[in-house]
């Protein structure tokens, strides 16, 4: 009996038509958006052949640079591999040389994060904190995740592409987001919309029973949602830059050089993922509540929207001086995990050092876990908050 409720609710929104094809059209226009915002830069295809040929043949590339470099005075360069004279060799190899060279000092990079994570441990001890408080503690393991970082970490030189796009692609959150909230809405307000809900709290299975259903329901459509326009973003990016190795260190793109843990592009995509999964399964429960306490699709649509605007101010927000751990302990930053894993991040808790993704990640699942029981009690108790303010809204219509 549960899972043909799960199978009903799932129906039920596959059903709608116009729903559905609502989400066609966010998922349409977010991919040709996505085409448009990630179309590269006219001479990116000729830095590609170019970084081929030098990774090929480096002392051919030097010489010819050599070459062009005393060409200066003159200030006239052959185009040779763009064919416009907008951009010239010089400029294509410029481009190469700066991105080549950033394989070649990326162990001087951790080494200055290292060197630097020192100085404030002495600052740190010099101020009176103890070696074993949670403050020097915390600079400690970053000191340490990076030292182990620089003696695991094997990139290969080649020509990056793809990949950084499409892990900074925001816009897909805000799809995401408008998407969730029609379907989650629907989900639990069609019912009372065709007078449905009546008679179901009078069937055996139509309290409880039906909020566990309508609540995993939203989970499974959430994870569908969610996949389904990040490989629409992944799709479109790929027919406009195409992507390097899968299987290279994700610190092979600049973006991601801070990054402190050994992981290749595919480990990395993984870990993106499912950190945006979590922070979108909380916005899904929280919509969860809101659509069990019957609100009107209204209140859930600015709900959402407060809740999500009120995460994005903690992130997105300039901060002056210390940067508090509100920052990165809210789901605007699980859904920009370039930023939040851009760096060694953790906060100390008693005098044991705690990854913010851990944090983030543990917290997620105990915010479901209670919004679960929420929804289930408020759906299976029949609570509306609406119901008073209608009422009250109807006697002073009929008043006036």
């Amino acid at each position: 009996m549960k899972i043909k409720l799960f199978r009903y609710e799932l129906q039920k929104v596959f059903s709608s038509k116009l729903l559905i094809g609502l989400l066609i059209f966010l998922l349409l226009i977010h991919f040709f958006l996505t085409l448009y915002i990630s179309t590269p830069e006219p001479w990116e295809a000729t830095v590609e052949e170019v970084y081929q040929q030098y990774l090929a043949d480096p002392l051919w590339f030097d010489s010819y640079f050599e070459e062009l470099n005393t060409l200066a005075d003159s200030g006239i360069y052959p185009y040779t591999f763009s064919g416009n004279e907008q951009y010239n060799d010089l400029m294509i190899f410029n481009i190469v040389s700066e991105r080549s060279r950033y394989f070649a000092d990326y162990d001087n990079r951790i080494e200055k994060i290292i060197a630097s994570t020192n100085h404030n441990i002495s600052d740190l001890k010099d101020y009176g904190y103890s070696e074993s408080g949670g403050t020097v503690k915390t600079q400690v393991a970053q000191k340490e995740q990076y030292e182990r970082l620089l003696q695991t970490l094997q990139i290969q030189n080649e020509y990056t592409k793809g990949y950084d796009i499409y892990l900074n692609n925001q816009t897909v959150c805000a799809f995401i987001l408008l998407a969730l909230t029609t379907v989650i809405s629907f989900l639990y307000l069609h019912d009372d919309s065709v007078h449905f809900h009546i008679i179901l709290q009078t069937t055996k299975n139509g309290r409880a029973v039906t909020a566990c259903a309508k609540f995993l329901a939203g989970i499974t459509l959430c994870v569908g949602i969610t996949f389904a326009f990040s490989l629409a973003t992944f799709a479109a990016v790929g027919l406009t830059t195409g992507y390097s190795s899968a299987f290279n260190a994700i610190q092979a793109f600049e973006e991601f050089a801070r990054v402190p843990w050994t992981m290749t592009v595919w480990e990395y995509l993984g870990f993106h993922t499912i950190l945006r999964l979590l922070a979108f399964a909380v916005y899904t429960c929280f919509l969860s509540v809101m659509g069990s306490l019957r609100l009107p699709y209204l209140l859930c649509y600015a709900g959402n929207a407060l809740f999500a605007g009120v995460n994005g101010a903690l992130f997105y927000r300039t901060y002056s001086g210390t940067v508090p751990v509100t920052r990165y302990l809210n789901l605007a930053s699980m859904t920009d995990v370039c930023q939040l894993t851009g760096f060694y991040r953790a906060i100390p808790i008693g005098n044991t050092p705690v990854r913010c993704t851990v944090l983030l990640m543990t917290g997620c699942a105990d915010i479901c876990a209670l919004c679960a029981g929420i929804t289930v009690l408020a759906y299976s108790k029949n609570w509306s908050l609406f119901r008073g303010f209608k009422g009250r809204l109807r006697r002073f219509l009929n008043r006036v």
